[in-house]
């Protein structure tokens, strides 16, 4: 499965268009075409402009209404990101432009299957409500928000928790059903993914019980819909399902999904680590609980975000090695399928903004989709595992113990090395690194493991340690491995944030 941010339309320059030019419909469906031949079999397209709809929508009437009477901010190089972006889709959609149906049509026309991804509860801006990207529906009614609350959210800050909306009122469902039933009257499409991640926020938590009672009544309702459209064409719709990357948090935040695969209602779960790339998918606990729905494990083109020195964030790129590392040990642990996710961001998508002018961006590795389903054919590759911050044994200060599903056989490389990454300054100071009990020699060293796709966001040389790994220790019965890192040092904490594994062929 291949997400699709229709933002990237207007936001990333390709081989069809910079920023001189207008979008245009070969820009359109060149982010169809990008995987044309691969092994794509489903196009996910999220048909909005983060919550601004980017098809002519009865239920959302902006671009018939509204948009034609917005005046655009008078200098333009004052425009905010977002600005840039809802200004390009509207010239081109007030011009006739109708980038939904484009990408509709131009999956059919290359035989991928083509999924609405629909954000469920999307964050984004909503601290910003003047700017045109926010629906009109979200815009109007401040009462169908979740407000403030006690405690604090599980997986979202409470803040940006507050301005959702509240699935525990009526009229929220019934809007996003609405949504959902016009996109499905509006295209034949194979199937939906309701998008939870964007985002895992949809109550109060403390009314978690009726919350969950409510959100699987949600789905139930949107099975139905698609079962009622199905039978009436003559076929079976999909209903996948984007949620956390562990089930414990999907309970947390009121998603049974455990109920759902019981009950026959999603026929796909895309677990999913939010915005950067992480190994650490809760893989086995899914698959006990779940008896009749297929398991994808998503990748993200992200695996560490920084920021340059004036303030502007960046993100370190996912490299061809590690998405086929993440693959093969995704595909080992038993995974229905793979998906990815924000592939295409690698391009240059911030608007020659100059503070980034030493990150141009690039295109992304689309020869990595081929094959990259196969165990077969990721078998006779290096490998570059990671763990990073943020999904379960990092970060930690001082010692972290890091697990590490690995499974490979040491005859097909020929050595190996372990990089453990700081936060803060850690050269020169006494650390331990061992795998399994066994203590790792540590070497002198200053590169990247691999050839990056980009310089943004590396770990400077002070930041990071290496050592030699023995290709003994990778065990041909053995795929769960266990590292500890331990930092000595009297007057200076140190934190953990990264464990890097490459295997040489």
């Amino acid at each position: 499965m291949y997400n699709h941010d229709m933002c990237s339309i207007a936001s990333c320059i390709t081989p069809s268009l910079d920023y001189e030019g207008e979008i245009t419909r070969e820009q359109v469906e060149r982010f169809v075409y990008d995987i044309k031949d691969t092994d794509v079999d489903a196009f996910l397209c999220c048909p909005t402009m983060l919550r601004r709809a980017l098809w002519y929508s009865e239920i959302d009437d902006h671009w018939k209404n509204e948009a034609e009477s917005l005046e655009e901010p008078t200098f333009t190089h004052d425009w905010k990101y977002f600005e840039k972006i809802y200004y390009r889709f509207r010239n081109y959609m007030l011009k006739g432009g109708d980038p939904v149906r484009e990408t509709y049509e131009a999956c059919k026309q290359i035989g991928v299957d083509f999924f609405i991804s629909y954000r469920m509860n999307d964050a984004h801006v909503l601290e910003q409500p003047s700017t045109p990207t926010i629906d009109s529906f979200w815009r109007d009614n401040p009462q169908y928000r979740i407000g403030d609350f006690a405690g604090s959210h599980p997986l979202v800050n409470n803040k940006k928790a507050a301005l959702l909306q509240n699935y525990l009122l009526p009229e929220i469902r019934d809007h996003y059903y609405s949504l959902l039933e016009e996109l499905v009257q509006l295209y034949d499409l194979d199937g939906i993914e309701l998008d939870f991640m964007r985002s895992p926020c949809f109550f109060d938590p403390s009314f978690l019980t009726k919350g969950t009672q409510v959100m699987t009544e949600f789905v139930r309702s949107i099975r139905h819909m698609l079962n009622y459209y199905g039978k009436e064409r003559g076929k079976y719709i999909h209903l996948c399902v984007r949620v956390p990357s562990t089930i414990d948090n999907c309970n947390k935040v009121g998603l049974d999904i455990s109920q759902w695969d019981k009950e026959g209602l999603i026929d796909m779960v895309n677990i999913s680590s939010d915005f950067h790339q992480t190994m650490e998918l809760d893989i086995k606990g899914y698959r006990s609980a779940l008896v009749n729905t297929k398991i994808f494990g998503e990748m993200q083109f992200a695996m560490a975000s920084g920021i340059t020195t004036e303030g502007f964030p960046l993100n370190r790129i996912v490299t061809e090695n590690i998405y086929r590392t993440t693959a093969h040990s995704f595909l080992s642990q038993g995974v229905d399928g793979l998906s990815f996710f924000n592939f295409t961001f690698v391009r240059h998508h911030q608007f020659n903004e100059p503070r980034r002018s030493a990150y141009p961006g690039t295109e992304p590795p689309f020869e990595v989709l081929k094959g990259i389903t196969s165990i077969k054919n990721l078998s006779n590759k290096d490998r570059h595992y990671f763990t990073r911050s943020g999904y379960g044994s990092l970060p930690a200060m001082n010692y972290a113990k890091v697990p590490l599903y690995i499974r490979d056989k040491n005859k097909y490389f020929k050595r190996a090395t372990v990089r453990v990454e700081c936060e803060n300054t850690c050269r020169g100071i006494p650390v331990t690194v061992s795998l399994n009990g066994n203590i790792l020699k540590e070497f002198e060293s200053s590169g990247e493991l691999f050839d990056p796709l980009t310089i943004e966001a590396l770990p400077t040389i002070e930041k990071v340690r290496y050592f030699r790994l023995p290709l003994e220790l990778i065990n041909d019965d053995d795929d769960e491995y266990l590292f500890e890192i331990s930092f000595n040092h009297l007057r200076k904490n140190i934190k953990i944030v990264g464990l890097e594994v490459a295997l040489y062929k």
